[in-house]
């Protein structure tokens, strides 16, 4: 059933005029999308939390590997530096690729 059809549906069973149901119907809709943006919202600040705890446990290994002469951070940093200058060229490309100019 469309939109008109179920308004005029509803305005005609309830005795309620036409412009009442759809603006009830459109306030529904308003809500229903506002309800959407917000668990996007909260899962993308979950997911952001849950990153940076995995960042900072990944410093505070490297920092305490380090402090214990387990590893070499200079050689560490270097890789990942390299790592990372490969992944953000790989973006850049997709990115390039996908995106129109503007």
């Amino acid at each position: 059933m469309y939109r008109d059809e179920m308004i005029s549906e509803i305005s005609m069973r309830c005795n309620i005029p036409v412009e009442d149901v759809a603006d009830v119907l459109e306030e529904e809709e308003n809500i229903i999308e506002e309800e959407r943006y917000c668990k996007k919202r909260k899962k993308k600040i979950i997911a952001m939390c849950l990153f940076a705890t995995m960042a900072a446990t990944a410093v505070g290994t490297v920092y305490m590997l380090d402090k214990k002469n387990k590893i070499d951070l200079e050689k560490t940093k270097n890789d990942l530096e390299r790592t990372m200058k490969k992944y953000v060229e790989k973006l850049e490309k997709l990115k390039n690729d996908y995106l129109p100019e503007r």
